[in-house]
């Protein structure tokens, strides 16, 4: 009976927001469906005056106004999860791009005051912006990507206030000078509230794909260098050449993000070797 209650701890550690993130994107997804649908297929650009007749709804979740927001984030903290969507012209995306997910996690934090407001009052925002050219065939992809960002940023909600504070002051180091120089990757991308934030987006990709953790993870560092790694971005605003950039992430940043997994997703890191 005592390894059955372990075990079923261990799944639920494992599985943790991620029911409530499917829940969430597929409230998404029949949303943009209906605004495709409404235009045969193709997104339409919300105009500067007026509505659209099918426009692109965003979705709000909280106790107050909307409701939604399942217990299981109001009791982390979690008091808002907010959808942002909207469509934007091709040519506000690098090329080949359909889309773009992103999403921050807001929090207070003002001495003991701030302490509680931290615990009870976190908002969460994603934003899916859609290029005017996407289309149905790109949703798998949008999914997947909606999927990963939704179970980050919903970590980053129900992290501790010490591990969130820590952060919080060591990220606001980094992006008053940017993401400029392997010291100040290595400050955000090794930080423990990212790397448990990542690990566990990873892990909600690879279970979505049915591939293994090991390759959704080499995935998620080839989309990385792409853009760290990326020539304009070298010439523009990097101080760290090509080989060192692809050495951070493919060691150091890679084997956090494994070390993490084997002490708290165990059944991600099957055949996932170490890096020495």
């Amino acid at each position: 009976m005592k390894e059955l209650l372990t075990e079923w701890r261990r799944f639920l550690n494992e599985a943790k927001f991620e029911n409530e993130a499917t829940k969430m994107v597929r409230d998404v997804v029949k949303n943009i469906k209906d605004h495709l649908r409404g235009y045969d297929g193709e997104p339409r650009i919300k105009p500067r005056f007026g509505e659209l007749e099918h426009p692109l709804e965003s979705i709000v979740y909280d106790n107050k106004y909307f409701g939604g927001l399942p217990r299981t984030l109001a009791s982390q903290g979690i008091k808002e999860v907010r959808f942002v969507l909207k469509v934007e012209p091709s040519t506000a995306f690098g090329e080949g791009k359909k889309f773009s997910v992103g999403g921050k996690t807001f929090i207070s934090d003002d001495d003991d005051d701030g302490r509680r407001e931290m615990e009870r009052g976190r908002k969460v925002k994603i934003e899916v912006y859609l290029s005017d050219e996407f289309g149905m065939r790109d949703m798998s992809y949008l999914i997947e990507k909606m999927k990963d960002t939704a179970v980050h940023e919903l970590t980053h909600g129900g992290q501790s206030p010490d591990m969130l504070s820590n952060s919080g002051q060591a990220q606001q180091q980094v992006f008053q000078h940017g993401l400029t120089s392997i010291d100040a990757l290595r400050l955000y991308y090794l930080d423990p509230a990212e790397t448990e934030a990542y690990a566990r987006g990873l892990y909600k990709r690879a279970k979505m794909s049915k591939v293994s953790f090991a390759e959704k993870l080499e995935q998620h560092i080839g989309e990385l260098l792409d853009f760290y790694a990326h020539p304009k971005e070298l010439e523009k605003n990097a101080n760290y050449t090509e080989e060192e950039v692809s050495n951070f992430f493919k060691n150091e940043y890679r084997q956090s993000i494994i070390d993490y997994a084997k002490e708290n997703l165990p059944a991600a890191v099957i055949g996932v070797e170490d890096k020495e």
